[in-house]
């Protein structure tokens, strides 16, 4: 972006009293500009996912991204694991659609391979 298109969509930018900007359309902008819309969607996520999970998963699943189809990747630690979440997959899509309504979410897809790789590489 060069100076004069980031002059340019400044000046278009929604006007509070006396004419200063909003902080909400600076957010936005700051939001937009740096890409940081599906960075803070995988956030909200993953601060949404130990309410929904039921306890004897918190600690062997992790949520880690959603791809732009809407599908949310979680680790898991093995395929076993895997089967079980899968078989309640419908209402955990809908608790993760309820509790995070502008994100866009189709489908949850749950894989062992990189459990731990992710869990050895925090230590």
């Amino acid at each position: 972006m060069t100076k004069q298109d980031h002059n340019h969509s400044f000046n278009k930018t929604p006007r509070g009293i006396g004419g200063l900007v909003k902080i909400e359309a600076v957010l936005a902008n700051l939001v937009k500009s740096l890409n940081l819309s599906n960075s803070l969607k995988i956030n909200q996520l993953q601060q949404i996912w130990p309410d929904i999970i039921d306890d004897k998963f918190k600690d062997c699943t992790q949520l880690m991204a959603l791809d732009p189809s809407g599908n949310v990747i979680v680790v898991v630690e093995n395929p076993t694991i895997a089967y079980e979440l899968n078989l309640c997959k419908s209402q955990l899509i809908s608790d993760l659609r309820k509790l995070a309504p502008d994100t866009k979410i189709n489908n949850i897809k749950f894989d062992w391979k990189y459990y731990h790789q992710l869990k050895s590489s925090k230590k």
